[in-house]
């Protein structure tokens, strides 16, 4: 019989975040991984880093990564993509905030700490700051979608407002509460928009806080995945399930049916040495009166009038 797996071995302590990085390891963004490594090293706040290796066990992490003992590396040993290897990771996770960053981006200096203090500070369940491109070394802050400030659950969905629009919240500038992550399943099951199935997931659950400042950086490079074909093929499709998963979860609820989570973390949850996960956390399902009674067909929902024009012709 195996034994646990090595990434499973808990650490000497519990840190206050865990950062989640997938990665196939290409060899032409290793540079990249190392100065995201540089960033998470500058940040000022406890944290462990769980590095999910997507591809074969014999593709090597980069030396001073693989030194640093607050990184965990987790080998899938075959290639199950993005939505997946977070979810791997996220089963690992041992901190209070978990947070993802890709291996190609840049966490501008206090992107952690500032987080970190908002959530703790409102006792918020998620925060998430604005987003900014990386040119070279030059960043360029993007529009922002949503005022800072609190909220409401569902608002993030409502702000989107059709598929074919940007997404209001950018999906590595969440910061959240490890279990509620957990509790709402991690990043939906697509091969990309798993990011955004994630975000309203949680945001449709319990409000959150929204910073006006830059946290996260886009690096723009000639090897982005996001600039392929094959990428641009299924990104209508994807956001087309992904629009209406949130129009799902921010819908009004039933009469009797319980109200939005209030976040579940504390500053006194926030470790400063070896202890126990929070206990007490509300479940997932609660029972209601008159279930399965007087049931009716949904009607089918009402598409944006961009509708997804690419989507049926992929069905055919």
């Amino acid at each position: 019989m195996r034994g646990p797996h090595p990434a499973a071995a808990p650490p000497r302590r519990r840190p206050a975040v865990s950062v989640l990085t997938p990665t196939r390891l290409s060899p032409r963004r290793a540079g990249f991984l190392c100065d995201l490594h540089a960033d998470l090293a500058a940040s000022g706040v406890d944290f462990e880093w769980i590095i999910a290796v997507d591809g074969p066990r014999r593709r090597r992490v980069p030396g001073p990564v693989a030194a640093d003992p607050r990184a965990r590396i987790l080998r899938i040993g075959r290639q199950a993509g993005a939505a997946a290897a977070r979810n791997l990771a996220l089963g690992l996770a041992r901190g209070a905030y978990v947070t993802s960053a890709d291996d190609d981006d840049h966490l501008p200096a206090g992107s952690l700490a500032i987080r970190l203090e908002a959530a703790v500070r409102h006792r918020a369940g998620w925060v998430a700051g604005a987003l900014a491109d990386l040119h070279g070394q030059e960043l360029t802050p993007s529009e922002p979608r949503l005022p800072p400030g609190e909220v409401a659950p569902g608002d993030v969905w409502r702000a989107w407002g059709c598929p074919c629009l940007a997404f209001p919240v950018g999906p590595t500038t969440l910061l959240a509460e490890t279990g509620l992550l957990r509790r709402v399943g991690g990043w939906q099951g697509l091969p990309q928009a798993e990011d955004l199935g994630m975000v309203l997931s949680v945001t449709a659950r319990t409000a959150g806080i929204m910073l006006d400042a830059v946290v996260y950086a886009y690096r723009k490079h000639a090897h982005q995945m996001t600039t392929s074909k094959e990428f641009g093929r299924l990104e209508p499709l994807v956001r087309h399930i992904t629009y209406e998963r949130g129009r799902l979860l921010a819908a009004p609820r039933a009469p009797g049916s319980p109200p939005p989570e209030p976040g579940t973390a504390r500053p006194e949850v926030i470790p400063r040495h070896p202890g126990e996960p929070p206990s007490g956390e509300p479940p997932l399902v609660t029972s209601g009166p008159g279930a399965g009674a007087g049931l009716a067909l949904p009607a089918e929902p009402t598409l944006p009038d961009c509708r997804v024009t690419g989507i049926m012709s992929m069905a055919s």
